[in-house]
């Protein structure tokens, strides 16, 4: 540990190797994700803790220092959308490869620390790095500690478009990433002017406009686009969509919102679904062959019932699908009794509540 220590320099990349992998993307093609050991991620971390307050923020912006994170912004919304005379229109847009389009000269050249500091630890781009193993030595690509994983499959011209990409921009995994991203974003913001009655909510590469007008919205994302496009920070590029009526909802960090009868209705997509159930199916197969304790299973609840905790019928859903899952697995019926007893009440008692508004 002592020698370890000793090569703990923000300013002088460490011996460890740190791999590079495959992440298919529902757009097509690959992100290139990386994972690191732990003298870089202890790098990362102090480096953040000794700059972190010189890094910009901004109020419109929930995905770092401490205005709440995603649930804050989900929040944000839900408040706004309850006025429906300040907001009738939505339009969601991301930043098309983010990470990768930052200009790491700029973020040499602006960020406030040193710079050997931002080449070494952020950039991951040090010229006194320990050379690794190439994954294609014919590729004759720059020195580096990173090793490709898990690309058995990947042809050669893809295996070399995802060695490029993880050198390009901001890597994606780094402690410091979103840090720094956040920074560029807030250095964006800065020199934004919307217009009247139009309200901005960031969260990572993500954003909605929402507003009272069309009109409104649609000059809000002429200005958004226009302005990312122009700031030297990278060559951003936002998808541009068309602005839709609260009432015929929209999706946004994951949720599907609408207005209704003058009220906001907020739960999860179907992909939150779709994963909250499979977790639950998992748990419930392992407590069924033995390989779990049944106290794993309040702990996965919890865990489900977090992920939806936006839809006021989580617990409902819940319930049903323990149900199914007991009514076929005899095991775990036995060991799930007093969890669906819990959930049970629960549920009758939020019935009770909106029966009674």
């Amino acid at each position: 540990m002592t020698r370890k220590a000793n090569w703990l320099h923000l300013g002088k990349a460490p011996a460890d190797v740190y791999k590079v992998f495959p992440v298919a993307k529902s757009s097509g093609g690959y992100r290139a994700i990386h994972a690191f050991g732990l003298m870089d991620r202890v790098r990362q971390r102090l480096l953040l803790a000794t700059f972190d307050q010189s890094l910009k923020t901004s109020p419109s912006i929930y995905s770092a220092k401490g205005n709440g994170g995603r649930k804050a912004a989900v929040e944000r919304i839900r408040t706004l959308l309850e006025d429906g005379r300040k907001v009738l229109w939505a339009a969601p847009l991301d930043i098309k490869g983010f990470f990768n389009s930052v200009n790491r000269d700029w973020v040499v050249a602006n960020m406030p620390m040193p710079k050997a500091y931002i080449k070494s630890t952020i950039l991951l781009d040090d010229g006194e790095e320990h050379v690794g193993r190439y994954m294609r030595d014919c590729f004759g690509m720059a020195r580096t500690r990173a090793k490709l994983a898990e690309v058995g499959q990947l042809a050669d011209m893809m295996l070399r478009e995802l060695w490029i990409t993880s050198r390009a921009g901001l890597p994606q995994g780094a402690a410091t990433s979103s840090a720094i991203a956040t920074h560029i974003v807030a250095d964006v913001l800065a020199v934004l002017e919307l217009p009247k009655g139009v309200f901005l909510n960031v969260y990572a590469d993500d954003m909605l406009i929402l507003g009272a007008s069309k009109e409104a919205v649609e000059r809000a994302i002429v200005t958004l686009c226009a302005t990312f496009a122009s700031h030297p920070a990278g060559s951003f590029v936002l998808h541009r969509v068309a602005p839709r009526r609260i009432s015929d909802g929209f999706e946004f960090l994951g949720m599907s919102f609408r207005r209704r009868k003058g009220r906001c209705e907020c739960k999860p997509d179907r992909d939150a679904f779709r994963r909250a159930k499979a977790r639950l199916v998992q748990c419930a197969l392992q407590i069924e062959a033995g390989e779990l304790e049944a106290s794993a299973l309040h702990r996965v609840l919890a865990g489900v019932r977090e992920c939806l905790w936006t839809w006021s019928f989580a617990g409902a859903w819940v319930w049903q699908i323990t149900r199914q899952l007991a009514a076929v697995l005899p095991n775990f019926r036995h060991l799930s009794a007093s969890q669906l007893l819990r959930l049970r009440d629960e549920v009758q008692s939020v019935i009770f509540e909106q029966g009674r508004r």
